[in-house]
């Protein structure tokens, strides 16, 4: 956990980094990483379903996100510092518990179908997809593509199994800011820990074992 005091303005800003990105997708399930990290914030939790989550964090006026890369993925709260406790309440609440709602998992799926099929509306997309093969091949992480059929194969099991496998305490990495009185937010994080296995560390972002061939190359 990393602390950084700033009384400037009444808010504070807490990020959570976690060892669990597209590296970790099954070959077959290409956006598996991704599908949790949306789906963490927008799928509702135990205790709430998503339209109830979302208007308690619209109540705080909070800011609340998550997103994936390659290598790990960012869950993120802004908060006014009067409601730190609730906004902790919600971002632990979603980290810990989320529920990956069947009617929230549906719609995010329809929408990523209807994004394959425009992605190649656009020559910057195709440029960078080739981009990344010719830098690291085509067998690398960083080069794999969803289509349709991992999109489809991405089941709410997969999900609750991706989570409870990744994000665990031994995979985070927390960064708060802002206005808050430091051995107080020690305390309110340690409580929020406590009962949480630490699980098991994610494995190491493999390395590529792709030389780059020079050469003109038309798409």
């Amino acid at each position: 956990v990393f602390l950084f005091k700033d009384d400037t303005l009444p808010l504070v800003d807490l990020s959570v980094f976690i060892r669990a990105g597209s590296y970790l997708d099954p070959a077959d399930k290409v956006g598996l990483a991704s599908a949790v990290s949306s789906l963490i914030r927008s799928g509702g939790t135990a205790q709430r379903n998503a339209q109830d989550f979302d208007e308690e964090v619209d109540f705080l006026a909070a800011i609340l996100r998550s997103r994936s890369g390659l290598s790990s993925s960012e869950i993120s709260l802004n908060v006014l510092s009067k409601d730190l406790e609730k906004g902790l309440d919600l971002f632990f609440e979603m980290l810990r518990m989320p529920a990956f709602q069947k009617d929230r998992v549906n719609l995010r799926r329809s929408r990523i179908l209807q994004n394959l099929e425009r992605r190649n509306d656009d020559t910057r997309s195709i440029e960078v997809r080739e981009w990344g093969r010719l830098m690291r091949g085509t067998h690398h992480h960083a080069s794999a593509q969803p289509t349709e059929s991992t999109i489809n194969s991405v089941t709410r099991e997969d999900l609750i199994a991706f989570h409870e496998r990744y994000y665990v305490p031994v995979n985070f990495v927390l960064a708060v800011s802002g206005n808050f009185d430091v051995s107080e937010i020690k305390n309110m994080l340690s409580v929020r820990f406590e009962g949480w296995d630490l699980g098991e560390r994610s494995a190491a972002v493999p390395e590529p074992e792709y030389s780059p061939r020079p050469g003109v190359y038309l798409v």
